[in-house]
């Protein structure tokens, strides 16, 4: 699972439930498929917990890879049961649009752990979606674009505050605004393609998927200038992959080169491609003389 485990939507998401459900018949109203994590205590159509049902023919268990999101709980395989059944959502008694409905019908993919190693750590996730759930390779796929959303809210972040910071910006034109934040996107999407291929294994991602050959060859120069003399000093990478690339950049952006050490993030990948960037702009003037 890319990103971090964010656990059960009930104990690591508690947004107010009253513009949590808003999105979700906003999204119902405009005919945009949606998935969110179900809120605790959301009003529901039926009396107390959703009802989850287990389907006789599609409801089933699933193994899935999860990296917890902490460094002291490291990867660990579980199988996860999937159930999935569709529920009555009553409007919200304050702040609610008098355009949304009374009640909103949407289906629920319930995830839970097979014999987890305590209840604290158990997996457990309830999605709300407006996507149509009538088998289990349906809910499978609800819950594959929900471990999705880390990745989304990393890119987000980057843009916003966390290296673009996007936020900050003076400009008061929208359309100027517009411009500024679809370019910062084209950068964070790098960025995060480096976060993501820092540890990629073997030649299943290759650098030219994000640099041309000039900046290919550039590369290859700071590498070898940046390598030192001991073994643990050296890019441990094969060559010309994405994580070879991203060994480069981020030493670049001040990341001292040992595996032991914190992984380089996204600030770190910024300030290393902006210095890459400048590098590579040097040496295109130079080879035109």
């Amino acid at each position: 699972m890319p990103g971090a485990d964010r656990r059960a939507a009930d104990d690591g998401d508690r947004r107010p439930r009253g513009r949590h459900l808003r999105s979700v018949c906003k999204a119902a109203r405009r005919a945009h498929p949606c998935a969110h994590p179900r809120c605790t205590g959301s009003g529901l159509g039926h009396a107390g917990r959703a009802p989850v049902r287990r389907d006789r023919q599609d409801a089933g268990s699933r193994p899935h890879c999860l990296r917890t999101a902490g460094p002291t709980r490291p990867a660990r395989t579980v199988e996860l049961a999937v159930r999935f059944t569709a529920v009555s959502l009553r409007q919200p008694r304050l702040g609610a649009d008098s355009r949304d409905p009374r009640e909103l019908t949407l289906n629920m993919v319930e995830v839970r752990e097979i014999d987890p190693p305590s209840a604290k750590d158990a997996v457990i996730w309830r999605l709300l979606t407006t996507h149509s759930v009538e088998t289990l390779a349906d809910a499978c796929r609800i819950v594959d674009l929900y471990r999705s959303r880390w990745s989304v809210e990393q890119l987000f972040r980057t843009v916003k505050s966390q290296a673009i910071d996007l936020e900050e910006s003076l400009i008061a034109d929208g359309d100027a605004l517009e411009r500024l934040a679809a370019t910062a996107l084209v950068v964070a999407t790098k960025v995060m393609q480096l976060v993501h291929g820092r540890g990629s294994p073997g030649q299943r991602f290759q650098a030219a998927h994000l640099f041309d050959p000039t900046e290919i060859t550039v590369l290859e120069v700071l590498i070898a200038k940046l390598e030192g003399k001991t073994q643990k000093q050296k890019n441990p990478h094969p060559t010309h992959t994405l994580a070879w690339a991203a060994w480069c950049i981020a030493r670049l952006g001040g990341w001292n080169g040992y595996e032991k050490e914190r992984p380089p993030g996204p600030i770190t990948f910024t300030h290393g491609l902006r210095r890459f960037n400048a590098i590579t702009h040097g040496f295109v003037l130079a080879s035109q003389k």
